[in-house]
């Protein structure tokens, strides 16, 4: 296998397509809400254990009074109709469905959460497998835990937190945990613990013909799975996860500028890009422009560090109003960031990874 770097992979995967499509082939008219799947003969036995040879799905279709909540993400612009949801709670299920979809022809997209921004966990006339009920957060020995897909972030930190573990997420309430590890997993303590990923230490997969794997025994699968972008290898229904001891506060700085002229929220990005680099591990930084107005956020989790205080001074020089929150315990601050609970309509305009200011400066008269 080609060596590559974790950089030079993503950008693979993402040119590729995040999204998840299993090939397939047909659709029956069969309407009933729960199907009884029999994997393929041909499923190697290492591979699918004895339970999973009969396993019962609860199909949720157009007739369905849940159909029009479970089809729906948070992006209220993406609009998708699929043929039938499965709602799986088990592996065992997540491969019967897998194979039921293979033999009705269905083209299959993975929810867990529902928050890829441009929809790609949802289909036209196909199957969405949703994992929103294997959201079971599991503390193990050695500080490790073991989280369901479709455990979100609001459910994964009011467990680990209050026992003093952290595994470095994001902060939005409703994304739930698959989706955000097996697309990398950025959060305010990513500058010094790293990605979700990279605490990820086994999985549980299955693939587009429905059989089984754990990393245990593929250690190249453990490698792709980490930020390869969701769902280019299988399903992932069960993850395991290192931990970190969690920082007991968190303090929050915000600066705010309004009715913003293009060349000045030009400026105050180049200021902010060329601060932001020097702030302490510890420190988490946001830039948000919203049509005119601008809101910058730096959190920080050390209550001591000297360089910060010059830092917020140069940053505050530049905008209209700074201001710092009290210093609150880490738990009790997240929530200030998760996020609203409804789906919204929205579009991000950038996203990606800036060396610096003269990588973004040819294009910010174009998209400011």
């Amino acid at each position: 296998m080609k060596p590559y770097t974790r950089k030079q992979f993503l950008e693979i995967t993402t040119a590729a397509g995040i999204s998840f499509y299993l090939s397939a082939c047909g659709l029956n008219s069969d309407k009933k809400k729960v199907a009884k799947i029999v994997p393929d003969s041909a499923t190697p036995e290492k591979k699918v254990p004895a339970h999973t040879h009969q396993a019962h799905i609860d199909l949720v279709d157009k007739n369905d009074p849940r159909y029009d909540e479970l089809r729906k993400g948070f992006n209220k612009r993406i609009d998708k109709h699929p043929k039938v949801i499965a709602l799986c709670t088990t592996t065992a299920e997540v491969a019967a469905a897998v194979q039921y979809a293979h033999e009705k022809g269905l083209a299959i997209a993975v929810k867990s959460g529902g928050h890829s921004m441009e929809g790609f966990s949802c289909n036209d006339d196909g199957m969405v497998i949703n994992l929103s009920k294997m959201n079971a957060v599991e503390m193990l020995h050695d500080h490790k835990i073991k989280i369901g897909p479709g455990c979100t972030i609001t459910s994964l930190y009011d467990t680990i937190l209050p026992q003093g573990r952290l595994l470095p997420a994001g902060s939005c309430a409703t994304v739930a945990v698959g989706g955000l590890t097996l697309g990398g997993g950025y959060g305010i303590c990513a500058r010094r613990f790293g990605l979700t990923c990279d605490h990820l230490v086994e999985a549980t997969m299955v693939d587009g013909n429905g059989n089984i794997h754990n990393t245990k025994d593929d250690t190249e699968l453990m490698w792709a799975l980490k930020g390869g972008g969701t769902g280019n290898f299988g399903i992932v229904t069960e993850m395991i996860f290192t931990t970190h001891p969690a920082p007991p506060t968190l303090q929050a700085h915000y600066f705010k500028s309004r009715k913003l002229r293009p060349e000045r929220a030009a400026a105050i990005l180049q200021t902010w890009m060329e601060l932001a680099p020097q702030l302490p591990d510890s420190c988490f930084s946001g830039y948000v422009l919203n049509g005119s107005t601008l809101n910058i956020l730096i959190t920080n989790y050390e209550p001591d560090n000297e360089q910060l205080p010059t830092l917020l001074k140069k940053l505050a020089a530049v905008v209209d109003e700074f201001r710092s929150s009290h210093t609150g315990t880490l738990q009790r601050m997240l929530r200030n960031y998760y996020g609203v609970g409804k789906q919204l309509y929205f579009r991000n305009s950038s996203a990606g990874f800036f060396k610096s200011y003269a990588d973004v400066a040819p294009f910010i008269k174009r998209h400011l």
